[in-house]
């Protein structure tokens, strides 16, 4: 299988022929990992147009290099702006959206069909605000509740409108990285995110699916309240299954029942603090704890972020190899071709 193949093969619910699925949510160790880092954020944007050119060329052997080297089956795109704290931007961001899809068309350039290829699309409404809005939010949800949903259908037609963008030229997949709960719940009362979120969030799994596109939900925290939503909404795949909110692996593998696949969960702060040995105990606990590479994708709870030690990353990526072979058919290899069990999003 190429790195493609197996992706989708396991998004697909399908056994891998070799090992598990990986995917990260976002790697931002590149210098660390592959000795150099993308040219993003405002030094890029100072750039003339040919530099632009020749940089994002350079930014997509970069990328394409690191998941060589750790056997990421699945390339998330570099997204835009947001913050991570007040007037402090993330690590890995383009200005504009025709930066973005030029990057991406770099990516498929440099890695041809090896990789599959994640595009970022934004969040929904009924997501944690800002921490200095959260007590506006609130109020507004319950004073002006029908320019909560104005801006509920908003939030879904600017993701519409970049999704339908990044399927022109050729991803995979979407995701969405929407935070809706914290590690005792979510954030706002199901019923309440049954007004505006989830409706939102069930459309656009039906537009991905037209299109032909995966579609994968991140969200941190404790999300077992609403599992039975995830599992409705028709979503592809839900990325994190929060550890640090007490989400296991395995027991989400058993209220899904082959309905959704997770992607995860690898504890980012073991990754950052732990040592070698704890590393791979986890690992090998995350790996066996979802039963099989069907419907299962292995990665970081979160992003690798900066302060990850390319050392201790490789512990994980080697800990994928020991332990995430596949077992789940006798003799190695897939069931049937893989062909005729594509799914519709495929």
């Amino acid at each position: 299988m190429t790195h493609k193949e197996r992706f989708l093969a396991a998004m697909n619910f399908i056994q891998p022929d070799d090992k598990v699925a990986m995917f990260e949510l976002g790697f931002q160790i590149y210098s660390e990992y592959v000795g150099e880092d993308p040219v993003v954020g405002y030094e890029y944007a100072k750039l003339s147009m040919l530099e632009k050119e020749v940089t994002l060329g350079r930014n997509a052997e970069l990328m394409v290099k690191a998941a060589a080297k750790a056997g990421h089956d699945a390339i998330r795109d570099i997204g835009g702006y947001w913050e991570v704290a007040p007037g402090m931007p993330t690590l890995l961001w383009l200005p504009e959206q025709e930066d973005r899809l030029a990057q991406i068309k770099a990516i498929k350039k440099e890695a041809g069909n090896e990789f599959a290829i994640v595009a970022s699309v934004g969040s929904f409404a009924g997501t944690i605000p800002d921490g200095a809005y959260i007590n506006e939010y609130v109020m507004r949800i319950y004073d002006e509740p029908e320019e909560v949903l104005k801006d509920a259908e908003s939030f879904l037609q600017n993701i519409l409108t970049k999704q339908r963008a990044f399927g022109e030229i050729g991803v995979d997949g979407v995701l969405s990285a929407s935070d809706i709960a914290f590690n005792s719940g979510t954030f706002l009362p199901p019923g309440l995110l049954d007004e505006i979120f989830f409706p939102y969030l069930t459309r656009w799994a039906d537009e991905c699916k037209k299109d032909g596109l995966l579609s994968i939900l991140h969200s941190d925290g404790n999300l077992y309240p609403v599992m039975d939503r995830m599992l409705e909404s028709g979503i592809s795949a839900l990325q994190c299954i929060d550890p640090i909110a007490g989400m296991e692996m395995g027991e989400c593998k058993n209220i899904v029942n082959g309905k959704l696949a997770l992607i995860g969960n690898v504890d980012c702060a073991v990754l950052h603090m732990g040592t070698p040995q704890e590393i791979d105990a986890l690992c090998k606990n995350v790996i066996e704890s979802a039963g099989d590479g069907i419907g299962f994708v292995f990665g970081g709870c979160n992003a690798i972020f900066k302060g990850i030690s390319a050392e201790n990353y490789q512990v994980m990526v080697d800990a994928r190899h020991k332990y995430g072979r596949s077992q789940g058919v006798p003799g190695g290899g897939i069931a049937a071709p893989l062909e005729e069990h594509r799914r519709i999003y495929v």
